[in-house]
C-alpha cells in the first residue's frame, strides 16, 4: 500500500514520462523522490534547530526546501534530471557545511561523527543521482572540504558549539544512525538496479531467443528453397522448400556441403564464393547479376547444369557478416523459371515463372503503369489484379518513400544498375507494410528495356523486432556500464570509510585528555 502509495505521489510529481525511455523515466523518479525527501526533511530539520534556539540554521532548512520544491516544478517541466539532480546534491552539501559550521562540528571540541559519516551520505547521494562522473567530481570537492576540516582540527580551532552539552550526544548518535541508515537505503538502491538489470538481461535474452526461432521458423516455412552455410561451407540451414525440390532431407545434409544440383561449377554454389572471396564476386558474375544491393546481396539469372535435367533459376544470395563487417556464412534462395512444366530460357522464363511466386511481385511499364501483377500480391497487400493493373504503384508506396521509388523505376528504364532498398506501402486497409525492393529490366526480344519487375521481400515483422532488440541491448549496454562504474565506486567509498573510522578510532584512544581551567 506504502510503495503505491509513493509511486502515485512521484507519478504527481513527474508527470507523464512515457515519451522517456526506461532508463530517462527512472533517472527523473530517483532525482524527484530525492527532492521531495529533502523538501519534506528539511523544515522538520529546521524546526528541531528552531526549538533549541538556532535561528539561523531555522531559515537554511526552510529555504533549502523553498529550492527543493522549486527544483521538483523545473524537473517537472524540463526533464532536466542531470543538471537538477547535481544541483539537489549540492543543496545537501551546502546544508551540511553550514550545519557544521554552526554546531561546532568543524572544531577541536565538535561533533566528528557527524561530520565524517554524513561525508559518506554525501558521495553515495551524488554517485547514486548523479553518475561516476559527477559523483567523482562531487566526491573531489567532499574530500577537500574533509582536508580543511582536518587543517583546523590540527591547528586547535575552536568553533563555540551551539548544541546544548545535555543534548549533544543524543544529536550525535541520532544523524550518525540516520546517516548509517541512508547509506543502506542508498545500497539497497544499488542491488535493487542490480537486480532489475538482471531480470531484464533475462527478458532480453528471451527476447532475442524468441526472435531466432521467429526467423528460424519463418525460414523453414518459406514457399522458396532456401539453405544458409557457415563459413566452412557446411550447410546449417535447409528449408522444407529445399527438400521438395532435392529430395535431400535436412538430416543428410546438415553438416556437409551443399548438393551439387545448386553448384555453378567445381567452387561449388554462389553462397560459397560469396563466403571465400565476395570481393571478387560481382566481377567475376557481372554478367548474371540482375541486381544488387549495397549490403552485398545479389539477382542472378543463371543456368544450372544439375538441377534435375538442367534448369534455369533465379538465384538470390548475400553473405551474413557481424558487428565488424566480417563474412560469418551465406544465403540462398532458388526459384525455378518454368512454364506449364516446360524449361524456358531467357527474359520470357521471368514473366513466367512469377507468375505463381510466393514473393509479392509486380511490373511497372513505360508510362509508370502497373502492367502485372502477380497472385502473391492481391495476398499480401489485399488490392486485386482488376484493381492495380493500370495504375500508377505510386498510389501503393507511402509518400516519404515516392520520390525514392520513382528515382529507382526509372534508373531501371535508363539501364543503369540498381542497389535494392527500403521502401514502406500500404495493404488494402491503410497498415504500413515495410519491404525491401529489388528491381530489374524486362527486355522484349531485341533487347529493349519495356518494363521493370518489382521483387518485394516483406520486412515488417524483422524490422519491428529489428528495431526493438536494438533498442533494448543498447539499454542493457548503457545502464550495465554505469551501474558497474557506480558498484564500484560504492565498494571503494564503503573501504575508504570504514579505514577512516579505523583510524580515527585509534586517534582517539590514543589523544590526551584536554586540560582544564
Amino acid at each position: 500500500m506504502a510503495k503505491a502509495g509513493l509511486s502515485a505521489l512521484l507519478r504527481i510529481l513527474t508527470g507523464d514520462l512515457s515519451l522517456l525511455d526506461r532508463g530517462a523515466s527512472a533517472h527523473v523518479r530517483a532525482v524527484a523522490a530525492f527532492l521531495l525527501v529533502l523538501s519534506v526533511g528539511t523544515p522538520i530539520l529546521g524546526v528541531f534547530y528552531y526549538v533549541i534556539h538556532i535561528n539561523l540554521l531555522f531559515y537554511v532548512c526552510l529555504s533549502t526546501s523553498g529550492l527543493g520544491i522549486i527544483s521538483l516544478l523545473v524537473l517537472r517541466k524540463t526533464r532536466r534530471f542531470e543538471a537538477l539532480a547535481n544541483f539537489g546534491v549540492f543543496l545537501l552539501w551546502a546544508l551540511l557545511i553550514i550545519i557544521r559550521w554552526q554546531t561546532g562540528a568543524m572544531s577541536t571540541h565538535g561533533l566528528e561523527l557527524l561530520s565524517w559519516v554524513w561525508n559518506t551520505v554525501m558521495i553515495l547521494v551524488a554517485v547514486y543521482l548523479t553518475g561516476f562522473l559527477w559523483g567523482s567530481i562531487w566526491a573531489s570537492l567532499v574530500f577537500i572540504e574533509s582536508g580543511f576540516a582536518a587543517l583546523l582540527y590540527k591547528t586547535g580551532h575552536h568553533m563555540e558549539a551551539a548544541i546544548p552539552q545535555g543534548m549533544s550526544a543524543p544529536y550525535g548518535l541520532g544523524a550518525y544512525l540516520v546517516a548509517l541508515l541512508v547509506v543502506l537505503l542508498i545500497a539497497f538502491l544499488f542491488e535493487k538496479e542490480r537486480r532489475e538489470l538482471f531480470v531484464r538481461d533475462q527478458e532480453q535474452a528471451k527476447l532475442i531467443e524468441g526472435s531466432r526461432k521467429y526467423v528460424e521458423s519463418l525460414l523453414g516455412k518459406s514457399p522458396i528453397p532456401t539453405f544458409v552455410i557457415d563459413k566452412n561451407h557446411r550447410v546449417v540451414q535447409w528449408n522444407k522448400a529445399c527438400e521438395e525440390m532435392t529430395g535431400i532431407s535436412p538430416q543428410e545434409i546438415l553438416g556437409k556441403r551443399v548438393w551439387k544440383g545448386f553448384a555453378i561449377g567445381d567452387e561449388g554454389t554462389f553462397a560459397d564464393e560469396l563466403v571465400e572471396n565476395p570481393e571478387a564476386f560481382k566481377e567475376k558474375h557481372r554478367d548474371k547479376i540482375i541486381s544488387q544491393t549495397d549490403s552485398g546481396s545479389f539477382v542472378l539469372d543463371v543456368y544450372l547444369p544439375h538441377l534435375k535435367e538442367g534448369g534455369r533459376v533465379l538465384v538470390n544470395t548475400a553473405p551474413i557478416t557481424d558487428d565488424e563487417g566480417h563474412v560469418k556464412g551465406a544465403i540462398q534462395c532458388i526459384q525455378e523459371l518454368t512454364a506449364h512444366g516446360k524449361k524456358v530460357a531467357g527474359q520470357e522464363a521471368l514473366l513466367d515463372g512469377i507468375a505463381d511466386s510466393p514473393c509479392p511481385i509486380y511490373m511497372v511499364d513505360k508510362k509508370g503503369r502497373i502492367s502485372f501483377w502477380n497472385l502473391a500480391c492481391e495476398r499480401r497487400f489485399g488490392h486485386s489484379q482488376e484493381l492495380m493493373e493500370g495504375r500508377s504503384p505510386l498510389n501503393l508506396v507511402s509518400k516519404r518513400y515516392r520520390p525514392a521509388f520513382r528515382e529507382a523505376v526509372s534508373a531501371i528504364f535508363r539501364g543503369e544498375s540498381f542497389s535494392s532498398k527500403e521502401f514502406k506501402y500500404y495493404n488494402v486497409d491503410g497498415e504500413p507494410l515495410y519491404v525491401r525492393a529489388e528491381l530489374f529490366p524486362k527486355r522484349d526480344e531485341s533487347g529493349k528495356i519495356i518494363g521493370c519487375i518489382v521483387v518485394n521481400t516483406d520486412i515488417t515483422d524483422l524490422k519491428l523486432r529489428t528495431a526493438m532488440l536494438q533498442r533494448a541491448l543498447m539499454q542493457s549496454r548503457e545502464k550495465l556500464k554505469s551501474l558497474t562504474e557506480e558498484y564500484n565506486l560504492l565498494k571503494r567509498n564503503i573501504a575508504s570509510f570504514i579505514r577512516k573510522k579505523e583510524g580515527n578510532a585509534e586517534g582517539a584512544n590514543s589523544a590526551p585528555e584536554p586540560r582544564r581551567p
